[in-house]
């Protein structure tokens, strides 16, 4: 296995899920305790809108992870 592969590995392995993990942490913690209360005072649709919440911000991270990890991506050279 040559460098760029070994690259890869540690970039899907490693770099995509802590990525993706802290983006989600960094989103969720503060934007989550904002929406908390406005969640409350929604009533009957505090539980949808919670769910739609982290679904929304999963998939924020999801894409910036694999943004970010595009940008780290070897080049093969032929």
């Amino acid at each position: 296995m040559n460098g760029q592969g070994i690259a890869k590995v540690v970039i899907v392995l490693i770099v995509f899920p802590v990525l993706l993990s802290a983006i989600f942490t960094v989103v969720t913690v503060p934007v989550g305790f904002m929406l908390t209360p406005l969640f409350a005072k929604a009533g009957a649709w505090s539980e949808t809108l919670g769910k739609a919440f982290v679904g929304v911000t999963f998939l924020i991270a999801l894409l910036g992870s694999l943004a970010l990890c595009r940008r780290l991506w070897p080049r093969s050279q032929d």
